[in-house]
């Protein structure tokens, strides 16, 4: 049976161990460079379907790496929220919280460049 979550005792490490592992990773993927930020995409239901990181690609040049996403479907509707690593130019990384803005999409940027 290949379902449910898989443990750290899975890899042959205590859970200790396992959970120090998985919190040094998520502290190595938010380290960001000087021409990267960290942004929460908050989705409705109306643009959920909205495909915003390929467009922010395509248009703009923007690279994004997804962090962490939750989408849930409540009342038959999508919503939810995805974290992702943003990489351009200053003004390329402008644009691009613009146009998530104009597609409906809520912006917060979590963290910019190195700065916490």
């Amino acid at each position: 049976d290949d379902e449910g979550p898989l443990h750290p005792e899975c890899l042959g490490e205590s859970r200790t161990d396992g959970l120090r592992r998985i919190v040094r990773r998520v502290g190595e993927l938010t380290q960001l460079a000087e021409n990267q930020q960290l942004v929460r995409l908050t989705y409705t239901p109306e643009n959920a379907a909205e495909p915003i990181i390929s467009r922010l690609a395509e248009k703009l040049g923007v690279e994004s790496s997804i962090i962490f996403g939750n989408i849930e479907v409540i009342r038959d509707e999508p919503i939810g929220t995805i974290v992702t690593k943003m990489t351009g130019s200053d003004q390329q990384l402008k644009d691009a919280l613009a146009l998530c803005r104009e597609a409906g999409i809520r912006t917060e940027v979590m963290k910019r460049g190195n700065i916490d």
